[in-house]
C-alpha cells in the first residue's frame, strides 16, 4: 500500500503551534502596548479643564480663549478673571471651581488673588522658535495641529512635534483655508480652495535652520 503521508507530515503539527504561538504573542504584545505603553503627555491641571465640554456642549471656538494667537507668536491662556466672567453665572456654586474662586473672586470665602498655573502641555526645544500669528493669519487651522482637541476632556500634547514635521508642511503647504475658518475645528480641507489661497497669499514657508532656529 503506498505511503500517504512523507515523514516531513510528522512535523506540521510542530509547525501548526509555533505558528500560533507567534500570533499569540504578538496579539498579546500588541495588547500590553495599548494597555502599558506609552501614553501622550497630558499633565493634571490644577483645575480639570474639558475642552470637549466647552467647544462640543458649549460651543465655543478655539479664539474665544486664545485670541493672542492672532497677533502673538504665543496663543495664551485666558486669565482667571477671564473664566470667571462666564462661571459667575454657570456652575457659579461647583466646587470644581473652588480654585478659579480663590483666584479671581474677592466675594469668595477662600478668595486668595493668587493666579492659576497651568501647566504647559506642547513643550518645543529652547531652540525653535514658533509663531502663532504667522501660521493663523495665513490660514493654518488650529485643528491641522491640534486635531481632535475639540474631543478631549483632558489636554494632549501633540502626538509630533518633530522636525520633519513642520518641513513636510514647509515644502509642501496643505490644508490653508479661509481665515474666518481658522478656528473650526469642523473644518474639512478643500485642496482647491487652498492652492488657490497659497497662489493669492504667496505662501512660500521657508525651509533653511533659521526660519525656526533663530
Amino acid at each position: 500500500m503506498p505511503q500517504l503521508f512523507t515523514p516531513s507530515a510528522n512535523k506540521l503539527p510542530l509547525w501548526i503551534a509555533l505558528a500560533l504561538g507567534f500570533v499569540l504573542a504578538v496579539a498579546a504584545a500588541v495588547t500590553a502596548y495599548h494597555l502599558w505603553g506609552p501614553k501622550p503627555y497630558a499633565p493634571e491641571q490644577p483645575i480639570a479643564f474639558s475642552h470637549a465640554t466647552h467647544m462640543q456642549k458649549a460651543g465655543m471656538n478655539c479664539l474665544a480663549c486664545h485670541s493672542s494667537a492672532l497677533h502673538a507668536a504665543k496663543a495664551g491662556v485666558p486669565d482667571s478673571r477671564s473664566c470667571l466672567d462666564c462661571h459667575k453665572h454657570i456652575l457659579p456654586d461647583s466646587p470644581k471651581l473652588a480654585r478659579l474662586h480663590a483666584s479671581a473672586n474677592p466675594d469668595s470665602p477662600g478668595y486668595t488673588g493668587e493666579p492659576i498655573r497651568w501647566n504647559k502641555v506642547n513643550k518645543l526645544a529652547a531652540h525653535v522658535q514658533f509663531d502663532h500669528s504667522v501660521h493663523v493669519n495665513r490660514g493654518v487651522g488650529c485643528s491641522t495641529c491640534h486635531e481632535g482637541i475639540e474631543r478631549q476632556d483632558r489636554t494632549t500634547a501633540i502626538p509630533d512635534m518633530s522636525m520633519s514635521w513642520c518641513l513636510n508642511c514647509h515644502r509642501s503647504p496643505y490644508g490653508i483655508r479661509p481665515l474666518e475658518e481658522i478656528d473650526n475645528p469642523e473644518y474639512r480641507d478643500n485642496p482647491e480652495l487652498s492652492d488657490r489661497l497659497i497662489e493669492q497669499w504667496k505662501i512660500d514657508p521657508g525651509t533653511n535652520c533659521n526660519t525656526c532656529h533663530h
